[in-house]
């Protein structure tokens, strides 16, 4: 498969098929996060294209998506989760909505597979509803499901939507986790150093720990929770702590991209703050639930080679 990473960030995507030449291979990535393009073109030999995905001048100058023929779309989430403003007025949206209008008014620049992530809570959106409307008029088949890489496994609550399509006359294979997966230990996941900022502070543990998310490295029945893109700035709700010796602290950067599946030769700009990449990292996916739905569309794209 030949993948457009339309709201590429750090470089989930890229990430997904390193390593993975039967999940195909990036032919472009967009973003407007200059930060974000420097920590993927630093990881992955392609350098994301610099555009406003909602503006039509960038698709019709910036944007190649006829090069491609597979689309992943990871639209920002804040319109759509528990915490956003849900407003119709929302510019967020914006991108995804030229994105539905391409859909409907451009078939032939079409792929002929798409996959889109993003909260729950966006299955049911309007939004939503339109983009399956617009699929479906432009001859798509779709699959809808939510998963959560704890279905695998892996100590890290991040459940999310994933919408597949291609056209076709087949309905896209639903992806059926393992039935009982081995818990794997958060000890594996862990750092053997800590830097001493990542401890909270005494005042800030007392006044907040009753309602924090607090886990113990040697625990196997309790995932993390999801780390978002407020972790480091928002104390309570952004993700977990870790309980050291009667002390709680943060989760390096590290931590957390072993827990969404990064390698641990992702390279980071040496410039950037402990808030900066828990940042990108949590506006970013899921690596291992991510390679699941690009090799349930790399069945259909064996079946079309066949054909």
């Amino acid at each position: 498969m030949r993948i457009l990473e339309l709201f590429c960030g750090i470089g989930g995507v890229a990430e997904a098929v390193w390593g993975q030449p039967s999940l195909g291979r990036v032919v472009q990535a967009v973003d407007i996060d200059r930060q974000a393009a420097l920590v993927y073109a630093a990881n992955h030999p392609l350098r994301p294209t610099i555009a406003t995905i909602e503006s039509a001048a960038s698709w019709r100058t910036r944007i190649a998506g006829w090069t491609a023929d597979t689309w992943w779309l990871s639209p920002p989430c804040q319109p759509y989760c528990a915490r956003g403003r849900q407003a119709p007025d929302d510019a967020r949206r914006d991108a995804l909505l030229q994105v539905i209008r391409m859909v409907a008014a451009r078939p032939d620049w079409l792929p002929c597979r798409i996959a889109l992530e993003n909260v729950p809570a966006f299955e049911q959106s309007d939004d939503c509803s339109r983009l399956l409307s617009s699929l479906d008029a432009a001859g798509y088949q779709t699959n809808q499901q939510t998963l959560c890489p704890t279905q695998w496994g892996i100590p890290n609550r991040r459940q999310r939507f994933y919408l597949t399509a291609w056209r076709s006359t087949c309905k896209p294979p639903t992806i059926v986790p393992p039935p009982r997966p081995a818990a794997i230990p958060l000890a594996r996941y862990l750092d053997r150093d800590h830097a001493a900022d990542l401890f909270l502070d005494p005042g800030l543990q007392q006044k907040f720990a009753p309602g924090l998310d607090i886990v113990s490295p040697h625990g196997t029945d309790r995932p993390t929770s999801c780390f978002t893109a407020g972790y480091g700035k928002s104390i309570k709700q952004a993700g977990s702590y870790l309980a050291v010796a009667g002390r709680l602290r943060r989760f390096s950067h590290r931590e957390v991209q072993r827990l969404l599946g990064y390698r641990d030769a992702f390279a980071w700009p040496s410039r950037y703050t402990h808030r900066q990449r828990w940042k990108m990292l949590g506006n970013s996916l899921s690596i291992g639930v991510v390679r699941q739905v690009l090799a349930s569309l790399a069945v259909e794209n064996q079946a079309d080679i066949r054909r």
